[in-house]
């Protein structure tokens, strides 16, 4: 009898142990996860504000090649 309790609580703490271990490394990939994509999208806001930096330096460019051949 004191057997069989024994080896039920062996069974139940590497059940506890198997599920506990899984639930961390969920929570770790989880944690990567999200963390990718919070970067991923402040990478996506950085080149969205490049390109409008760009599309403005070229609009001065081209306003201020349009006065200069207007002044000729």
């Amino acid at each position: 009898m004191l057997l069989k309790e024994l080896k039920n609580n062996e069974k139940g703490s590497i059940t506890v142990f198997v599920l506990s271990t899984m639930l961390v490394v969920v929570a770790v990939i989880f944690t990567y996860y999200f963390s990718m994509m919070n970067k991923s999208s402040s990478q996506a806001a950085q080149l969205e504000r490049i390109q409008e930096e760009y599309n403005q330096s070229n609009s001065m460019m081209d306003q201020a090649y349009y006065e200069a051949i207007d002044n000729q």
